[in-house]
């Protein structure tokens, strides 16, 4: 039997996976100016998983408006094709090595 004041065994470090786990910003170039967001894999999850019940459009508008952050608005204020956001979002996500799922609806 254990005595009480030893510590419990750590069989998985979250704090260390973690640091490990963060990436690098990604830059990307949209009317004339630089934007830089942080890696996709370093956001908050939680909102994200929040918004998938409400379908894949719903964490993309998530993510973005989270790694915009104080940005938001003013990219927002810019006309935007779908074309430009997917690829966009594609390009983002493939940077950051980040694999959001796909639902059943976006199945080939």
């Amino acid at each position: 039997m254990a005595k009480p004041d030893t510590p419990p065994t750590i069989d998985f470090n979250l704090d260390a996976a973690i640091a490990e786990a963060t990436g690098a910003p990604f830059t990307f170039a949209f009317k004339g100016k630089p934007w830089t967001l942080p890696a996709m894999r370093d956001l908050d999850v939680w909102p994200m998983l929040d918004a998938a019940p409400q379908g894949d459009l719903a964490v993309v508008q998530v993510v973005l408006k989270a790694a915009f952050g104080d940005r938001w608005e003013e990219f927002r204020s810019h006309p935007m094709p779908r074309k430009g956001l997917s690829g966009l979002f594609e390009a983002y996500r493939k940077h950051s090595d980040a694999d959001l799922g796909e639902s059943s609806a976006s199945s080939s």
